[in-house]
């Protein structure tokens, strides 16, 4: 478990600003309550739901995915914390060195995932992005890994068929159905950003 957990830090996309970041270092404000509740809360052995944090720009969704983190990892769970825009742009620079398998395989190794920037990338504009979010999801649902993402994507159901606004029409059908199947829930962070 400790060489895990060893591994899923060193591979962790979490910013070094934020490496040592803990919930009591946070401001907590009026609008955000639910969210700083639920992630210090968390406890995975008794509740493997998955959780979508949305909201605004700045409104300290990472660093409470960063406190979630540290605070995991302290507690000797395997955390891996994720950048979405970081790590497909890993998966890219790893086609040339045939060593994609290796990227995508730190996923096996956490119990839980916190997907910072989830939809950074509209799924339905790029395919090769879609076809292994859904894997990795698919991957976790089937083996009952805890996954809390964060989203600056307003709206978690779509509005009007084709919207790109919202986590389903970014999403697609089928990453929507496993996010589905997971019961996960939808807590907006509606503090009023930080700047």
């Amino acid at each position: 478990r400790r060489s895990r957990i060893l591994k899923l830090h060193g591979s962790a996309a979490l910013p070094r600003e934020m490496s040592f970041t803990k919930f009591q270092d946070l401001e907590r404000r009026q609008g955000a309550e639910e969210a700083f509740d639920e992630m210090e809360q968390l406890n995975i052995r008794e509740d493997r739901t998955w959780v979508c944090l949305y909201g605004d720009n700045n409104t300290g969704k990472s660093k409470l995915l960063a406190a979630t983190s540290n605070r995991q990892n302290g507690q000797l769970v395997p955390t891996l914390y994720v950048n979405e825009s970081l790590f497909f742009t890993q998966v890219k620079a790893s086609w040339e060195t045939n060593t994609e398998g290796e990227v995508m395989g730190v996923f096996k190794l956490p119990d839980l995932v916190l997907w910072d920037e989830f939809l950074f990338y509209n799924y339905m504009d790029r395919e090769w992005v879609y076809e292994r979010a859904y894997a990795l999801l698919e991957y976790l649902a089937e083996m009952d890994k805890k996954v809390v993402f964060a989203t600056n994507i307003m709206n978690p159901r779509r509005v009007g068929e084709g919207d790109a606004y919202s986590v389903e029409g970014r999403c697609g059908k089928r990453v929507w159905a496993r996010l589905r199947r997971r019961n996960t829930r939808f807590i907006k962070m509606q503090n009023k950003p930080f700047f």
